[in-house]
């Protein structure tokens, strides 16, 4: 898989899931649901909403009419089925119908007392709860009169406005609101809470524009070890520390915007964005054991059967590491027949490894160091070349392997590497593998063994922590220099430079002679050990350490052993880099030493790969994006970005 930099040189920035909403966004939609909830400002529970009690009314005998169980439907799917206020509004405005009162009957007043002119006004005017009786029978002092009713399914029931009230559980000012709408504007409210776009201290969006500017031109990367579990989230580069130190370089780059610590957290966080890259492999199933063991608490039963699961799982990787031991001392036995080799890629070494702040904007030149390591006697030869030369795919893995075991003994070869499927747990290694036992006669039997996901400490992981990864190195050669001098006892590494000539297309040399699916299918993702024999032209799988073997058929029954094969260079020449890369590169040279050397391998660099004259060198951030508080007077200059591809392989464990 090329794992060099991206072709879009302007990708999206990672975003965040959600963000988690404020206080009063919780209350307000507890509020919408019915539930109970604390009072703004205030530690004041207020209860769940039910429904109101009997209206008694003898007009519509509204609770005597309408079923109790309809009643309780209405109400629960009044607060499970409308989302937000304006739902809710909406509903209870389209239960509501209006007209204007027929007639009025004058009232007239001397000295404050009533004058009326019938019985029944007299008794009215006596009652000190005239005025609410009124309105509960649907006289409005506004001069309109409503009339209320529930709907169920294809069913509508009138009722009375207490009804309407104590079944929805809503109150009588909510509804007031509705009567006061459909009066002025026949329509029901909208809530505009939090929309009334008053902020007299909001940032500008000429300002906000400019830190996500700011933001999106920050190199990223994603982990080797979280790239599945977490394929959103990216990775500064390893010398920003905190979100400080990147309001600091902000303001350097825009001193006169007075953009606060907080306002440019703010924002930052937003983003899916870490500090740090996690360089040490973290088990996922242990992390999830543990969780759950924390949430599972006092509950005994819980405890034990994860504990055992656990148990289980470590079992597992104990047997990898009893037989890497076992295969360790077989090897470094003096007529040892066993070759026992491991291996795996290094962390990705930039060059120019320069310590300037222009290095978190412009992206490097990536150099690659594959490392091989004989658990016999301990040495280790490290294949360096950089991103013009090779990418860390498959076949570049299986090619710089092939260099490797071509000068051993011809005995049995045992390889160790990580789950990782874009270079060792693919068919292609499969394939290889089967060559070199059935075609080149290279070694009679190779048995390739894969750790626990997780618990993937091998022998290289030693090696590569002995290079100095900030080393003052401004080409590849110099890179080379520094893995060599790494390490002294027992011997210094075997430092080979690889070119583009040197790697193989195995994959497309070697599928002619195999079939295009297995017999049975191989579940290479669950494979533990592959073992391939020149006695067998099956290939044997076991899917547990102490499983047994399973056998796949990867040939035609009767094919024949091919006596010639033809393998294909995997490139054609070098593979060049983006425009992006190339202006970088040459802005970043203004900071190199000039050494010798150095001033060599840069003019080759930019002679070997011409920018177009008609593109003008981008100043990049310290460019200021002039623009005023009018977002449409605002336009935001593109930023020429290239995302760095995975710091540590071209893709997570599987």
């Amino acid at each position: 898989m090329d794992n060099r930099d991206a072709d879009n040189p302007n990708p999206p920035p990672p975003m965040k899931p959600t963000k988690k909403p404020h206080a009063y966004t919780l209350i307000r939609d507890k509020k919408v649901k019915g539930e109970p909830h604390l009072m703004h400002k205030k530690d004041i529970v207020i209860s769940a909403v039910k429904m109101g009690p009997d209206c008694k009314c003898k007009r519509y005998q509204c609770f005597q009419t309408v079923p109790e169980e309809i009643m309780e439907r209405i109400f629960n799917q009044f607060y499970t089925q409308f989302k937000t206020k304006n739902e809710q509004d909406s509903h209870l405005t389209g239960l509501i119908s209006m007209r204007p009162v027929q007639s009025r009957r004058p009232r007239v007043t001397v000295m404050n007392v009533p004058v009326v002119n019938n019985v029944d006004e007299i008794l009215e005017a006596a009652d000190d709860n005239a005025d609410d009786t009124a309105e509960q029978m649907g006289v409005n002092p506004n001069g309109a009169y409503f009339a209320y009713k529930l709907r169920f399914q294809d069913r509508e029931f009138p009722v009375c406005l207490n009804a309407f009230l104590s079944v929805h559980g809503v109150t009588r000012g909510r509804v007031r609101r509705l009567q006061n709408f459909l009066i002025e504007k026949g329509t029901s409210p909208m809530d505009k809470r939090g929309k009334h776009g008053n902020y007299p201290r909001q940032m500008p969006k000429s300002v906000t524009k400019l830190i996500h500017h700011h933001i999106a031109s920050l190199r990223k990367r994603q982990s080797h070890y979280s790239q599945r579990s977490n394929p959103k989230r990216y990775y500064l580069h390893e010398n920003l520390k905190s979100i400080t130190q990147l309001h600091e370089l902000f303001v350097q780059l825009y001193p006169d915007k007075n953009v606060t610590y907080d306002a440019y957290r703010n924002i930052f966080n937003t983003y899916n964005i870490g500090f740090a890259l996690p360089r040490s492999d973290t088990c996922g199933t242990c992390d999830k054991f543990d969780h759950e063991m924390k949430l599972a608490g006092d509950v005994e039963a819980v405890q034990v059967d994860l504990q055992a699961r656990k148990k289980a799982h470590l079992e597992l990787v104990e047997n990898f590491r009893v037989i890497k031991r076992g295969y360790a001392k077989l090897a470094q036995e003096i007529d040892s027949e066993v070759t026992v080799l491991t291996f795996d890629f290094m962390q990705n070494l930039p060059i120019p490894n320069i310590q300037t702040n222009d290095v978190f904007y412009r992206s490097q030149v990536w150099v690659y160091n594959f490392g091989v390591h004989n658990l016999g006697d301990n040495s280790s030869s490290m294949y360096v070349f950089d991103e013009n030369n090779g990418a860390k795919g498959s076949n570049n893995v299986t090619s710089m392997l092939f260099h490797a075991i071509r000068d051993l003994p011809y005995r049995e070869l045992i390889l160790m590497a990580d789950n990782c499927p874009g270079q060792n747990k693919n068919r292609t290694m499969v394939l290889f593998l089967y060559m070199i036992v059935h075609f080149f006669h290279m070694v009679p039997q190779v048995t390739i063994i894969f750790p626990v996901r997780g618990h993937t400490y091998l022998p290289n992981d030693a090696d590569f922590a002995l290079i100095k990864k900030k080393s003052d190195c401004e080409t590849p050669n110099d890179w080379a220099e520094v893995i060599k001098n790494a390490r002294k006892n027992p011997s210094p590494f075997n430092v080979i430079r690889f070119a583009w000539d040197d790697f193989i297309n195995f994959n497309e040399s070697l599928q002619p002679f195999f079939l295009k699916t297995s017999r049975p299918p191989m579940q290479i993702k669950s494979a533990k050990m592959i073992c391939i024999s020149k006695d067998i032209r099956d290939v044997k799988v076991r899917y547990g350490y102490n499983s047994k073997w399973s056998f796949i058929a990867v040939t035609q029954k009767n094919a024949k052993i091919p006596k010639e094969i033809n393998l294909v260079p995997l490139y054609d020449g070098p593979l060049g880099f983006t425009a992006v890369k190339i202006k970088n590169m040459k802005h970043l040279y203004q900071f190199t030493k000039k050494g010798a050397s150095s001033v060599e391998y840069y003019q080759q660099f930019f002679d070997a790969n011409p920018t177009v004259e008609a593109e003008e060198e981008e100043e990049g951030n310290e460019e200021e994006v002039e623009g005023n508080d009018e977002e449409d007077e605002f336009e935001l200059e593109e930023i020429e970005i290239e995302l760095d591809d995975d710091d540590n392989s071209s893709g997570a464990e599987d």
